[in-house]
């Protein structure tokens, strides 16, 4: 009798155990979130701004919001209460969903229609100018490089977003644009082009559709991309691109072409003029110069690369009267260490200086345009190279990229005099 009692105890206690177990186990989850009509509200406002309040009251739950906005434009959110501005009239579609503990729940669809009758202060700036590129580069993590110019082919283009959100890109004299992976890329604009501003609070994207973009580009996901605005003033409007295969931003700025500009002086010297009788004027005027066999670049030792075939017919005259003379041959074609411009014509005004900086290295400086035959870049204004060496054979030209390193150009005498 005394084992049996013992035996019993033992069975039971086992058993208890082993139920509490399981209950652990499954009451630890909780129960799965369920949402209902009345756990969340959506108010329009009644000003035509486009504005529209959205919170969720669900208790022990957090929601997940999906909201579309454009058809390339999803917004997602878990917060329990926001505003978002939609800028176009219609009616917009979404859903709410929320998750627990115990996982994810069911998701309600909803609809709400907007009226928008009046432009957002931001809307009102870009639409109160015409505006052109001012400038162009790229940043990423703990490093940015903006070249402060704009390739010639960009430089007449100009940018208009009219009140009813289409989208003209005026490409002026040339139907080339800069494009980061072919330098230059040749836009016939459709007439469908569209932009949108979406704001969210202190953030604000714009949206481009019908194959709009804003002047320049990364690449082919760049037309109808979503676009980060950093900057929108009257003055200024700073546009970024996610390069998310190089992990860098694309950036343009935007300056109003209705702006007063006053006229720039011509620039300063930023060396001091060798005297005329110097010898080293006379090889520079001794010779028309061309490429020599290689280009290329030196950070503590030279790193040369062969001369494009399109740069062998390019000719260079320094004149004495400190100007220059400067043909691009029979293609046309100039090249520069970030691509290939062609259907060059030089303007005749390209001038030079030689002569010294503060350091007492001997430099020339080019104006108005000019350039060695090679440069590092679309623009050419005000560029200064150190010369490297100067004889009636070679004229070897360091440009400093300002890290350490030089792009090296190197002139010899053409075969005609």
């Amino acid at each position: 009798m005394k084992y049996t009692t013992i035996f019993t105890v033992l069975a039971l206690s086992a058993s208890l155990m082993f139920h509490n177990s399981c209950k652990m186990e499954t009451g630890s989850l909780g129960e799965v979130p369920v949402v209902t009509e009345d756990m969340y509200s959506i108010e329009v406002a009644s000003d035509g701004s486009g504005t529209v309040s959205f919170e969720f009251t669900g208790y022990g739950m957090t929601p997940y919001w999906k909201i579309t906005r454009s058809e390339d434009n999803v917004y997602t959110s878990t917060e329990r209460s926001f505003t978002l501005t939609f800028p176009l009239s219609g009616t917009y579609t979404g859903s709410i969903s929320a998750y627990g503990p115990g996982g994810t729940g069911n998701s309600l669809d909803f609809s709400f229609s907007v009226e928008v009758t009046v432009l957002s202060e931001n809307e009102r700036i870009l639409t109160a100018h015409s505006w052109k590129i001012t400038n162009y580069g790229w940043y990423g993590d703990g490093w940015e490089y903006f070249t402060g110019e704009v390739p010639d082919f960009n430089s007449d283009d100009i940018l208009t977003f009219n009140e009813d959100h289409s989208f003209t890109l005026d490409v002026g004299d040339t139907p080339k644009i800069y494009r980061d992976d072919s330098q230059e890329y040749e836009y016939t604009p459709t007439g469908n082009e569209t932009w949108v501003l979406m704001e969210d609070g202190s953030s604000v994207s714009l949206q481009f559709g019908g194959g709009g973009f804003p002047g320049m580009l990364s690449d082919d996901t760049g037309i109808n991309g979503l676009y980060s605005i950093t900057a929108l003033t009257d003055n200024e409007v700073r546009i970024e691109f996610w390069q998310a295969d190089k992990d860098q931003y694309l950036v343009v700025f935007l300056g109003p072409l209705d702006s007063v500009q006053e006229p720039e002086p011509d620039p300063e010297p930023e060396i001091a003029p060798v005297a005329p009788s110097d010898e080293k004027i006379a090889i520079l005027t001794g010779s028309i110069w061309k490429p020599g066999p290689e280009y290329g670049y030196n950070y503590g030792s030279d790193d040369f690369y062969t001369t494009a075939p399109e740069s062998h017919d390019d000719r260079l005259t320094f004149q004495a009267d400190g100007r220059l003379t400067i043909s691009a041959g029979e293609d046309g074609i100039m090249y520069t260490d970030e691509g290939f411009v062609r259907d060059f014509h030089a303007t005749g005004e390209e001038g030079w200086i030689l002569g010294t900086n503060a350091d007492g290295v001997l430099c020339l400086q080019f104006t108005n345009g000019g350039f060695p035959l090679i440069r590092p870049g679309y623009s050419t204004d005000g560029q200064t190279y150190e010369v490297n060496t100067i004889t009636e054979e070679t004229l070897r030209l360091h440009w400093p990229y300002g890290d350490g390193g030089y792009l090296v150009i190197i002139l010899v005498p053409a075969d005609e005099q």
